[in-house]
C-alpha cells in the first residue's frame, strides 16, 4: 500500500501545539524565575525561543548558484575556469562562496510520533524531540517537501 503525505502526517502527527508555543516564546520576558516552577517555565520558555528561531538552509541556496553533489558524493563547484571548490557539507559551500541561506520562517508547530520526529531529523527538519516531554515539529513553508521525501524512501522500502 502506498503510503501518502496526507496518510502520513495524519498518523504521526497528534496535536497542533501554535498556541503554546507561541504563547511560551512571547513570555519569555518574564523575569519571575525566583522560585522553582518560575525557574522551569523560563527554561521551557527560553527553549521556545530557539525552537522559534528561523530554519536557515544552506542546501537550497549553494546549489542556486551551481553547487552539485557529483557522483562520489562529494559537495563542488566548478569556479571560474579551471578551479573546483569542494565543501564538507552545505553551510561549508555557502561560507566559501560568501552566500546567505535561505531563511524559512516557522508558520506552525505540531506535536509528533517519535518515529516520525527521527524521520524529520533525517530530512533536515526542524524538531525538539525533549519539548516538556513531547516532539515537536516546527513547520515551514518547505516542509511538505521533507514529508513527501519521507514517504518516497517508505514507499521505496515497502516495494523492495
Amino acid at each position: 500500500m502506498t503510503i501518502t503525505p496526507e496518510v502520513l502526517i495524519a498518523r504521526q502527527t497528534h496535536h497542533c501545539v501554535t498556541p503554546l508555543i507561541t504563547t511560551l516564546a512571547a513570555g519569555i520576558q518574564a523575569k519571575s524565575h525566583n522560585t522553582v516552577r518560575g525557574h522551569c517555565l523560563y527554561l521551557l520558555a527560553k527553549q521556545t525561543q530557539e525552537l522559534s528561531a528561523p530554519v536557515y538552509d544552506y542546501e537550497a541556496a549553494a546549489r542556486e548558484v551551481g553547487w552539485k553533489v557529483d557522483a562520489q558524493g562529494n559537495i563542488g563547484l566548478h569556479f571560474c575556469i579551471n578551479t573546483y571548490l569542494v565543501a564538507e557539507d552545505w553551510e561549508d559551500a555557502c561560507n566559501q562562496t560568501h552566500i546567505e541561506p535561505y531563511q524559512h520562517e516557522i508558520l506552525s508547530y505540531w506535536s509528533v510520533s517519535d518515529w516520525f520526529a527521527d524521520e524529520l531529523l533525517a530530512v533536515g527538519e526542524k524538531v525538539d524531540k525533549q519539548f516538556a516531554g513531547m516532539a515537536v515539529w516546527a513547520r515551514t513553508a518547505i516542509s511538505p517537501i521533507a514529508v513527501h521525501r519521507i514517504c518516497a524512501a517508505l514507499n521505496e522500502r515497502q516495494e523492495s
